[in-house]
């Protein structure tokens, strides 16, 4: 038992090997624990934060199968508890799913039979709520049992990545300089973590709720190209004044610019909304009124082709035009480029009229895609799309790639120095100036402060600024020198 334990070894507090009891802690720091039970009354004692963490508890203990008893005991924030007590009373099912319990699942090279001993043979007492003298009188009156058979050791889990990928369920943030590197980044979260479900035109699709697609330097009347793109210049050029013009097409019921430029009022009077706001907006920079809608609420609830383009608000801030678009429904492959380059050049359209009176520089568009799917017959072709472009998709998690692809963060920057015995970051805007100061002994302390305030909009600036701040306290605590953005020197 000398190599014992075999998982998760740096993370347990060994006691008295020769002992019946393990103690699972859960999210209670296993030390707090352990400083209050005398070692010879366990055999180890470790945390459990998530169902996942079941896993190598299951190989430890059919390893060493003198554990007879499992103490569960701390506080259970992601109530991986309930799923280890569901294990114990429930079992698992032909595809090592633990019964009774959602999406969690025990290791496909650990077998059943293997799973169904320890269940057989080990006691799982819960003691959360319960004190520490609670527990020690447990353990002392615990009978003391034989190893239960001979050490079984199972292949390491080999992972293969489901078909969907865990996500936000409420909301996806894809920011591009361009509507075409956008739609590669789209086309990839849905393809990764998009949920199938059926259509309610027969066949399946993939669905994130809540894609938010924000594009800030398209240039709204010279759009940029991409190869990838599935229609032609022509095809666009002629798309895009259904969008932005009062044109009615035949055989069509109704096109986006008819919604938009020609509302039917009650009094027999007719409005143009595009031109409603832009009459707004140039008396009225800082109004917030600037709304169009093309939802008709006597007609659309129930026609089988209500608009998907469902509201347009144009606001203006800084002297820069924004544009954000509210579209219930989008077939992301085959609609959201068509869509995107229309409105964008509505958008710039709307800032070239108010500019007249206003000097407005154009600024982000932003689409919500309440429902952003892909349809089915679209997967194959999607995919292809990805392989061709495999090489910027790779690129995306480099070094390299996050250099070419670099965004610099809204929210500002940190100088970040190691002074008076102290780390210290230092809060730019974005013209360096200097607008916030955080400072403590550990990490750990920054990054509380500054996540507290809320002061980090994108991931690649959060996971460059914790490895600065790490650099910065291991210079610290070695007496090293630490300078910004160059390797620590060991």
């Amino acid at each position: 038992m000398s190599e014992w334990p075999i998982n998760e070894k740096e993370n347990l507090i060994l006691g008295n090997i020769s002992s019946n009891v393990g103690i699972i802690t859960l999210w209670t720091r296993s030390k707090l624990i352990a400083d209050k039970i005398p070692s010879n009354l366990y055999c180890a004692i470790g945390q459990l934060y998530f169902n996942g963490g079941i896993n190598f508890i299951l190989r430890n203990c059919l390893y060493n199968k003198n554990i007879r008893y499992l103490i569960v005991t701390g506080q259970d924030l992601a109530k991986a508890g309930d799923t280890l007590l569901a294990l114990k009373n429930n079992g698992v099912d032909e595809n090592n799913h633990i019964i009774g319990v959602h999406n969690s699942k025990i290791h496909k090279e650990i077998p059943k039979e293997a799973i169904d001993k320890f269940r057989q043979n080990v006691e799982i007492l819960d003691f959360r709520g319960k004190t520490i003298e609670e527990i020690i009188d447990k353990i002392n009156q615990l009978e003391k049992k034989e190893s239960y058979g001979d050490s079984e050791i199972f292949p390491d889990n080999k992972i293969e990545p489901p078909e969907k990928l865990p996500s936000d369920s409420a909301v996806v943030k894809i920011k591009e300089k361009t509507i075409g590197r956008a739609w590669l980044e789209i086309l990839y979260n849905i393809s990764r973590f998009g949920a199938t479900k059926p259509t309610s035109y027969g066949g399946f699709q993939k669905e994130l709720i809540n894609v938010l697609s924000v594009i800030t330097d398209e240039d709204p009347f010279e759009p940029k190209w991409e190869e990838y793109f599935q229609f032609s210049k022509e095809e666009l050029e002629e798309y895009i004044p259904q969008v932005t013009k009062n044109i009615k097409i035949e055989n069509i019921h109704y096109t986006y610019g008819q919604r938009l430029r020609e509302v039917q009022l009650k009094d027999g009077n007719k409005i143009d909304q595009i031109n409603n706001i832009i009459d707004i907006l140039s008396k009225e920079p800082y109004n917030r009124r600037a709304i169009a809608f093309t939802w008709n609420y006597e007609s659309d609830p129930t026609s089988k082709e209500p608009p998907c383009i469902n509201l347009v608000h144009v606001l203006v801030q800084e002297n820069t035009l924004y544009l954000t678009v509210y579209i219930r429904s989008n077939d992301m492959y085959e609609a959201w480029p068509r869509n995107a380059f229309a409105l964008r050049r509505l958008q710039g359209e709307i800032a070239r009229e108010i500019g007249k009176s206003v000097p407005l520089k154009i600024g982000p568009l932003t689409t919500i895609s309440g429902s952003a799917h892909i349809y089915d017959k679209n997967w194959t072709d999607t995919k292809e799309i990805l392989d061709r472009n495999r090489e910027w998709v790779l690129m995306r998690s480099t070094p390299l790639g996050n250099l070419i692809n670099f965004r610099i963060d809204p929210k500002g920057n940190f100088l970040i120095k190691v002074e008076e015995g102290k780390i210290k970051a230092i809060h730019t805007d974005l013209d360096g100036n200097a607008i916030g100061n955080y400072e403590g002994k550990v990490a750990g302390e920054l990054i509380v402060q500054i996540s507290n305030n809320n002061l980090i909009s994108e991931i690649s600036h959060a996971l460059d600024l914790g490895s600065e701040l790490q650099k910065a306290e291991i210079a610290l605590r070695t007496g090293k020198q630490y300078t910004q953005d160059k390797q620590l020197v060991l």
